[in-house]
């Protein structure tokens, strides 16, 4: 995961406030992917795999204002691929559902 942070190298946070921030990310995270996952397997919305062929390239310059966070559990990275490498449609209209 890229976490965006313009700041310059010199003034941005140490290592381990930034770990912090990052830490308290994972169970949002982990909430949203879970719901895509709801989402899907109720038939809410189809889901299409388009994997990482396509996808657009980093733009040039990117670590200077992203700053690189890796340390995920199998739940939240197996959650992040699903939901990232997806294409994710409804099935119905909400006013459908609205008036169901």
């Amino acid at each position: 995961m890229y976490v965006y942070n313009p700041q310059p190298a010199e003034t941005r946070s140490s290592r381990s406030v930034f770990r912090e921030e990052c830490e308290r990310k994972k169970p949002k995270i982990l909430e949203i992917t879970r719901f895509f996952e709801y989402l899907a397997e109720h038939d809410y919305v189809q889901m299409e795999y388009r994997g990482i062929q396509d996808r657009p390239l980093r733009p040039v310059g990117y670590d200077t204002v992203w700053r690189k966070y890796s340390d995920f559990y199998n739940d939240i990275m197996t959650g992040l691929f699903f939901v990232c490498l997806a294409e994710f449609t409804p099935t119905e209209r909400l006013y459908e559902l609205w008036h169901s």
